[in-house]
């Protein structure tokens, strides 16, 4: 680029001295001129770019006009025509200590929310029938305090199918083609997390207060592990309702990414937490049962079943918290993660059930 009177050098440009000015061309018009390819790259300030790696991909685009008023001589602003490159989520939103490892596509942002939600549908539906068959048939010999911790386990997970489902509307719908709005964080959002998190201590506690209902009646020692799963509990609790709050705080996406290093300890603690509180509680579980075996086939069979029932459940939603925490750190510049997360309060209504 050939430098002109009172026009900012291409250096000054890289360093991103200057920005769009308000009588540059639309996002939309630049979007639609991603396929365009030109060989310089200019970063461009401004918070409207958060999500523009949704619609272009980081795809170069065609000769844009940048006002620059900072260099306007007789006329009201300067206007260099300059190929650019619009900057994708990379470059334009993230900690640089944690720089993303997959380059952000709209079908690994969107398309993960889309199949995290529908796999979340399947499951609320399963979850809902077998509650229908609870009460139908087998809630006359609990305890109202079981009935009322599964009615808990239902509505909340209920209500997460409400937010997840405002979260695709808004994304899809509401705010479809306007990069600006999707850079915010819409309520249901750290709803979801909320949901996820607080199902999970629910349900644990749940487990907890039968391991030591069962372990008090044998006189089982082992029933004094729940002491460490409800803290483990307690400490998920706590990282997921701070990671929700941090979210609802930044308001948007942009200073969201910002804040990588702590989301990375908050979601690595929880995660770990949730995982290692559902081993002990099924390990316990385990243990108790076994003891507890006798000279009758029948009676072992029952035991085995139980056992084969505990350890199912302790792999399915360990492996959600898990895997959850793996795909947000190592598959960052997508949202994979939201599959087991959206998934895991529907493990916890099913396996209660």
């Amino acid at each position: 680029m050939k430098q002109r009177s009172g026009v900012p050098t291409e250096e000054k440009l890289s360093m991103g001295e200057y920005s769009i000015g308000e009588k540059t061309s639309s996002l939309m018009e630049l979007a639609r001129s991603a396929k365009k390819l030109h060989t310089r790259t200019v970063p461009i300030s401004s918070p409207l770019l958060v999500h523009i790696h949704a619609m272009c991909s980081g795809q170069r685009v065609g000769q844009i006009n940048l006002i620059i008023p900072e260099v306007a001589h007789n006329d009201a602003n300067a206007v260099i025509p300059l190929p650019v490159n619009l900057p994708s989520y990379t470059e334009t939103c993230q900690d640089p200590n944690y720089p993303v490892k997959i380059k952000p596509t709209y079908a690994g942002i969107y398309g993960s929310i889309l199949c995290a939600n529908l796999i979340a549908l399947c499951l609320y539906g399963m979850g809902a029938l077998m509650v229908l068959q609870y009460f139908g048939r087998h809630a006359t010999h609990d305890t109202a305090l079981i009935k009322m911790i599964i009615m808990v386990l239902v509505g909340v997970s209920t209500l997460q199918t409400i937010f997840s489902s405002h979260q695709i509307y808004d994304a899809f719908i509401t705010k479809h083609g306007d990069l600006a709005l999707l850079d915010q964080i819409v309520f249901s959002v750290p709803g979801i997390w909320l949901c996820s998190y607080f199902s999970a201590f629910v349900a644990q506690s749940f487990f907890c207060s039968r391991i030591w209902h069962v372990g008090s009646r044998m006189k089982n020692r082992a029933r004094f592990f729940i002491i460490p799963a409800l803290l483990l509990s307690l400490l998920q609790l706590g990282t997921g309702t701070a990671q929700a709050s941090i979210m609802y705080i930044d308001k948007t996406y942009s200073k969201l990414s910002m804040n990588t290093t702590l989301l990375i300890q908050t979601t690595a603690i929880q995660g770990v937490a949730t995982a290692l509180s559902d081993i002990i509680i099924s390990a316990t579980l385990c243990y108790i049962f076994n003891a507890n075996r006798s000279p009758m086939g029948r009676t072992n069979s029952m035991i085995n079943k139980l056992i084969t029932y505990t350890i199912n459940r302790a792999l399915a939603t360990s492996f959600c918290a898990v895997s959850s925490v793996i795909l947000f750190y190592f598959c960052s510049g997508t949202y994979y993660f939201m599959i087991p997360l959206f998934a895991t309060t529907h493990f916890y209504l099913i396996s209660a059930i």
